[in-house]
Parts: structure tokens; sequence; C-alpha cells
């Protein structure tokens, strides 16, 4: 139905445009949730076309989700930009932080590829107020990669958490070669990303990384394996370029990039679920870019996923995808290790 859709909204130009406004427009109303359709101000704005149950209603560069917690209180909880950013966001009085971004690559002759990102979504309403809000819909990077069968459930959110599970296959649009001279490093396929800002011990958006790894396994003769597990976190003061020289794989399914404190402004913990592909194949790394500007994201938090090939033909898959994007309360999280600092 989707493909239909995009046809419809490509010969209706003038009702799009006539849609596409400068004030938000609200596209979908129910008794739990609100999406307004809006402009991104940025400097790379891509358009997501919309329909709701069944009927386009236009094109529109951010798309505003709302909650109405306890049916009276109606709060932002994502952000959804065509170019690829989601941003999650707790109600008051936190302040937007940080925020996520899906699939990306290196790729052998062009370095690292811009995210994919949303390119079409289709709502359906729901009249149980304590519904999650469902959307289907297609992403593209606009040159190698696309999926047609995107999934996003936004969970019912309390105050102090919002989710959103995403899922999806993503194909090859023409031949691809991944570059894997950094797989030390652990930077060859994104599979999903956090960006924040890290200015100083002082100023900060968010200011550790955190998950959970294998600390030891011992075998018996039989085959029968326990291991034990270590929560290790890493701060970022004076870091410079990638964070882990040797990261390991998960121990469970999340990596968090965390807020450890309401100061110095009152913005969420972010963190990743991956499910798929299964976490022991997937190494957290993250790359810090210094900089005195406290509004850039200059910090970046990923899973690479260890499993990607060279070389894939066009009309290949990729990669499945399947993630919980998470946002929650600063805290201050449990550390069984941590990296030593850097001098």
């Amino acid at each position: 139905m989707l493909r239909g859709v995009r046809l419809g909204l490509t010969m209706a130009g003038a009702l799009v445009a006539a849609m596409t406004a400068t004030a938000d427009t609200n596209i979908l109303t129910s008794p739990g949730w609100v999406v307004a359709g809006a402009v991104d101000s940025g400097p790379n704005p891509q358009s997501i076309n919309v329909v709701v149950d069944g009927q386009p209603v236009g094109s529109f560069t951010e798309l505003k989700v709302f909650f109405n917690f306890d049916g009276t209180n109606l709060q932002q909880v994502f952000s959804l930009k065509g170019e690829g950013t989601i941003q999650p966001i707790l109600p008051p009085p936190l302040v937007p932080g940080g925020a996520m971004q899906l699939t990306s690559y290196r790729d052998c002759d062009e370095g690292l590829v811009p995210p994919v990102a949303i390119t079409d979504l289709a709502f359906q309403t729901s009249q149980n107020p304590n519904s999650p809000l469902k959307a289907s819909g297609w992403l593209s990077n606009f040159d190698s990669l696309q999926s047609t069968d995107l999934q996003m459930r936004f969970n019912p959110p309390r105050t102090n958490e919002v989710a959103v599970d995403i899922r999806y296959k993503l194909t090859t649009t023409r031949e691809i070669c991944v570059d894997k001279t950094l797989d030390n490093e652990q930077d060859e396929l994104r599979v999903a990303q956090m960006q924040a800002n890290y200015t100083s011990p002082e100023i900060y958006q968010n200011n550790r990384i955190r998950y959970t790894r294998i600390e030891d396994k011992v075998c018996d003769g039989f085959g029968n394996c326990s291991t034990t597990k270590d929560s290790f976190c890493a701060d970022l003061d004076n870091v410079v370029g990638y964070l882990y020289g040797s990261p390991r794989h998960l121990a469970d399914y999340t990596v968090a990039f965390v807020h450890t404190n309401s100061l110095p402004q009152n913005t969420p913990t972010l963190a990743i679920d991956f499910r798929s592909p299964g976490r022991r194949w997937i190494w957290p790394q993250a790359y810090v870019v210094p900089t005195q500007d406290p509004t850039e994201a200059n910090v970046t938090v990923w899973g690479n996923w260890d499993g990607v090939h060279n070389s894939y033909q066009e009309g290949r898959k990729l990669v499945r995808v399947r993630v919980g994007l998470i946002a929650r309360d600063p805290k201050k999280p449990s550390c069984d290790e941590k990296k030593k600092p850097a001098s």
C-alpha cells in the first residue's frame, strides 16, 4: 500500500506543497498520541512523505510525536527528522539533549556514508489511549542502501523514560565495498548511533559510556561453559579520537551514553538496545572531536557489526536490524570497572 501512496503523493504535488508549511500541522490525533508535521531548520532537511490511516496527509521535514500523559498532559516525546535524526525527549523539567541515527557504513571509495534517512511513514491511529503508536515506512541513504519494510513502535512512555522499537532490513541499491581497514577500531558498519555534546567536565550533555562485557569464560572438557560479566564505564575527560583501543563484544543488549547527574543541564541518558544483529556480533565504540561549542554534537557512540562482509552485489541483503532507542532520567550508574582516564 505504501508504494501506491508514494505515487499518489507525487501526483498531488500542489496539495503537498500547500500542506508543507512553516507552522506545525497536526496530522494525527488520537486519545493517546498526536503527531505534528513541522519544518526542520537544520542544514540538510529531507522530506518525509506521510500517510495516516491510508490517506496521504503531506510531506514534512520534521515530525513531532506527542503523548497524552494521564489523558490531560500532552508532552512531546520524540522528534523525527527526514535526514535521519531521531531525538527522544523526556517531559519537563528535562531539556532536549542528544539524538540518535540509524545505520551507516564505511565505503571503500567514499569513506563513512551518511546514516539512512526516513523517506516515508504510514501511521495507524488507535482509540485506545494505552496502545503504542505504530508506523511503517521506507529508509534510504539516497545512494547505496534502502529499506522498504521499516517498522516503528512507540511505546507508551513514562515520565522518566521514552522508547521506540525499530526494525528494518537494508538491501543494496548498487554494488558496494565495505572498508575493513578500521576493523581493529570497530568502525566498519555502525548499526545505530548516538550523538551528544561533551565540551569539558563542566559543560556537556552526556559524559559517560557504559556497556556490559564478558570478563571471563571457563569451559570444561565436555563443552559446558560458565561466564562472568562486568559493567564497563568510560568517561570522556581528555578523550580525542576513538574511545576504546580494544573493546569487547556486548554481554547484554545495551550501550548507554550516560548523563550522570542533572548538571550542568538536565539532559537525558541515551541508550540503544541491540537485538539484531545479536549482541555477540556487536562491539561498542565512540569517537570524540574536541570542541568549544556547547551546541555541537561532537561525540558519536555506536555499535559496530563485526559480521559485515567486504562486498555486496546490487539487490542483496546487507543487514537485518532491530534496535530499541531509549531516553532515561540522568542517573549515575554502577560500574564494575572504569577505563582509565586519558592523560
